[in-house]
């Protein structure tokens, strides 16, 4: 598992994926590299898997936080009242 200092700054995983950046915004994409990298300081689920290499590390955050972008994205059930 890296260690906290090889986990890379949020301004890093931004130029590495400009394509999620002009797609979603900087600020959105920017909060999802924050909430990412929280899960990985923490020791989420999948901490133990990380590859060693910090390149290999940058794509898998912007992959991850890709992911968590378009899951997001997904509609969903919205609450309503038949007032009818």
């Amino acid at each position: 598992m890296p260690s906290l200092r090889d986990l890379p700054a949020v301004d890093r995983v931004l130029r590495e994926a400009p394509q999620l950046v002009e797609r979603w915004g900087r600020e959105r994409v920017a909060a999802a590299v924050r909430a990412e990298l929280a899960r990985r300081r923490e020791g989420g689920p999948e901490a133990a898997r990380e590859p060693a290499a910090p390149d290999a590390l940058l794509r898998q955050i912007a992959a991850a936080v890709a992911a968590a972008l378009e899951d997001g994205a997904q509609p969903g059930l919205r609450p309503v009242f038949n007032l009818t």
